[in-house]
């Protein structure tokens, strides 16, 4: 994350499939082209679609990048989202309808390199809280070989939406490990 003109802030998350040095190149290659591209100030789905290609000519045909790019707006009180893959992430709302995933978007970076990605708006309340997170928690398998599941991490953020964050994310750690 950093700030943008306007008091904006830029939050983005992003998961290489594979392990290792090829994964942690690929992840570096992938932000110096995201930082380059959001510098612009151009929206979320500009800046995923302008990494797309850059992704596809860096990976293989069997690799790709899962990407989540926002940018929260408190002077209107809107974040624009566009969502490559990613496990959405929720809002998590003071009001009914409690949880409100982050879908729009597109597939996968490094797969259709022309893809046309969509974007999505959406309100923040005072109180609302925003939840990102990859599937390195969700794929954690207890000693039984279950799966710390996204339901599950989502009922557990859910119980401490009203804590403080590094609280809420010491616990999730905490129940994960």
């Amino acid at each position: 994350y950093f700030t943008m003109d306007g008091d904006r802030l830029a939050l983005a998350i992003g998961d290489v499939s594979g392990k290792g040095i090829p994964a942690a190149l690929m992840m570096s290659s992938l932000r110096v082209a995201f930082r380059l591209a959001a510098e612009q100030g151009a929206p979320p789905r500009d800046v995923v679609a302008h990494m797309n290609p850059v992704v596809a000519s860096l990976v293989g045909p069997s690799h790709f990048i899962c990407f989540f790019y926002a940018v929260w707006d408190p002077a209107e009180g809107l974040l624009r989202y566009c969502n490559a893959g990613m496990d959405p992430p929720v809002i998590l709302r003071r009001q009914a309808p409690r949880r409100q995933y982050l879908r729009k978007g597109g597939p996968v970076l490094g797969v259709e390199p022309d893809f046309a990605y969509r974007e999505g708006t959406v309100s923040l309340a005072p109180g609302d809280r925003l939840f990102l997170y990859t599937d390195g928690l969700t794929d954690q398998r207890d000693p039984e070989g279950q799966f710390f599941d996204a339901e599950r991490l989502l009922a557990l953020v859910e119980d401490d939406a009203d804590g403080d964050p590094v609280a809420v994310l010491a616990h999730v750690f905490a129940a994960v490990n």
